[in-house]
């Protein structure tokens, strides 16, 4: 299950994820749509499963939803979106809404998030769908400040932790924006490791993708683990 964040600052869009893929039957499914932890008929599928992508040559894209079903597969889905994406005969506006309404039909009422962002003929512009619901939040020019963060999936402690603070934006370079989602998606990836109320849903390496609107750089970050090399100083 996904942590993911999208978050808006002057001249970029920075988004993260974890890579964590499970497979569960379809009680499991249904306990979890309706938050029933209990149900522990679930397992880790051995590979990853990216859920932050570059689309095109200069859209973002975060996922969360289930990756497949008897009869789709969200690879299949976002290998059409790439080729819309690339052929640059479709708008922003456009690819959003085609995306919303493949997903809307594939998973027949199943929940799922997306988050699509770029800077189409200059302007920032954010797209956030929620279970079918879309909508847009624009900039008016190149380097408006949106400052804005939208996080979806198993973000209960990152809530916990953002919950009636304030975010300062005027110090929010891209470095720092990019330390803040590694930081706040490892938070709830280990927090679903060390306690006992949700199951270990997510975890894995971490991807996060920063959209100007003159380039598009990707890294991958390590599940954290001091132990790992490197993680210790001394």
């Amino acid at each position: 299950m996904t942590i993911m964040a999208t978050m808006a600052i002057k001249g970029a869009f920075i988004l993260g994820s974890e890579s964590r893929q499970v497979i569960g039957g379809e009680s499991w499914r249904k306990s979890f749509q309706e938050k029933d932890y209990s149900n522990k008929n679930f397992r880790i599928h051995p590979s990853e499963f990216p859920k932050t992508f570059l689309l095109g040559e200069r859209y973002g894209l975060n996922y969360s939803g289930f990756g497949f079903t008897d009869t789709w597969r969200f690879e299949d889905t976002l290998e059409e979106l790439q080729q819309m994406a690339h052929s640059n005969k479709y708008t922003f506006y456009e690819l959003a809404i085609c995306l919303n309404d493949k997903l809307k039909h594939a998973l027949n009422g199943q929940s799922f998030e997306f988050h699509l962002v770029g800077f189409p003929e200059g302007r920032p512009v954010l797209g956030e769908c929620n279970d079918g619901e879309l909508l847009f939040y624009e900039g008016k020019e190149r380097n408006t400040a949106m400052d804005r963060l939208v996080m979806a999936g198993m973000v209960d402690i990152i809530e916990k932790l953002c919950t009636g603070e304030l975010l300062d934006y005027e110090r929010m370079t891209i470095e720092r924006a990019v330390n803040f989602l590694y930081l706040t998606i490892t938070a709830g990836c280990k927090y679903l490791e060390y306690f006992t109320k949700y199951p270990e849903v997510s975890g894995g390496p971490i991807n996060i993708l920063v959209i100007t609107p003159d380039k598009c750089e990707f890294y991958k970050f390590p599940e954290f683990n001091v132990f790992h090399k490197g993680g210790v100083l001394s």
